[in-house]
């Protein structure tokens, strides 16, 4: 199937693809371990939290959880996604994109499943008045998605992109903790629903990696017919898909630096294998 759409150039969402990948589906069965699992009644952990999120309660501090919640809900949350597309559509990402439309829908539909199967209560007396059940947490799983989504999205494979997950984790934290503070779930809903978005968001881009990756490795070789014409085996020809090799002045030429040893190996053979006869003009510009 013809997938020219993906582009030239593929999306190095993360370094460690199968460990990722693999870390995705992991949480997402622990999620769905919590849900078989997770009673009506608050757990003691969750009581003891609700407690002491009573206890801290400030102004202040209630007018952060307030700025969360207006985040992850309604206008918030339509004016941050539709941000993200801005900055993404107009660089022609669209498997960037797909992978980004994927994990906020997936994430969405499968919290309200999920609450709609669990039907945990919420907390009494909660500062403001959301619709549905408990468990998961919808906010802590948007807040764990996007997130890591919007790491993978905007920054670059490499050493500096700890800090951006460092402040990815401080916006998962934030929300989960925000939830718990405006009793309006438990320690546990934000918990699952957490680890929920996160799962989602991994197994999301790995898997979108992981189709690009199978896409483009070609099923054969691809040799010039120079090399074709001199014997050579496929195999002495280590060149993938992307690489435009020409032969000038005996020498290789690649679009793809990571490949031009491979090239430049096989062009070797190829000079050494090619029968040049006196008199005769040869292709790269010798006699």
């Amino acid at each position: 199937m013809h997938m020219s759409w993906l582009g030239t150039v593929p999306e190095p969402f993360l370094s460690r693809l199968a460990r990722a990948f693999v870390a995705g589906i992991a949480l997402l069965g622990v999620v769905a371990l919590m849900t078989l699992s997770v009673p009506a009644e608050p757990l003691a952990i969750d009581q003891s939290w609700s407690e002491a999120m009573q206890d801290i309660r400030t102004p202040l501090l209630t007018d952060v959880a307030l700025v969360f919640n207006a985040l992850g809900c309604g206008l918030g949350r339509a004016l941050s996604l539709t941000a993200v597309a801005v900055v993404v559509f107009p660089r022609r990402r669209w498997v960037a994109l797909l992978a980004f439309a994927t994990t906020e829908v997936l994430t969405s539909l499968s919290s309200t499943l999920l609450k709609f199967l669990v039907g945990r209560p919420r907390p009494p007396d909660g500062l403001v008045h959301p619709v549905g059940s408990s468990f998961p947490s919808g906010h802590a799983a948007y807040a764990g998605a996007t997130c890591v989504a919007l790491v993978l999205l905007l920054t670059v494979l490499g050493p500096r992109r700890r800090w951006w997950w460092a402040l990815a984790a401080l916006g998962v934290l934030g929300m989960a903790w925000s939830r718990t503070y405006l009793q309006v779930h438990w320690l546990s809903d934000v918990v699952g629903g957490s680890l929920l978005g996160i799962g989602i968001a991994l197994a999301v881009f790995g898997g979108a990696q992981l189709l690009i990756r199978m896409h483009r490795l070609p099923r054969d070789p691809v040799v010039p017919r120079g090399v074709r014409r001199c014997g050579l085996a496929p195999s002495d020809c280590s060149c993938a898909t992307s690489l435009v090799i020409a032969f000038q002045d005996g020498g290789v030429r690649s679009s793809s630096p990571s490949d031009i040893s491979g090239a430049n190996a096989a062009a070797a053979k190829f000079r050494s294998r090619r029968p040049v006869h006196h008199g005769q003009a040869d292709p790269g510009g010798r006699q």
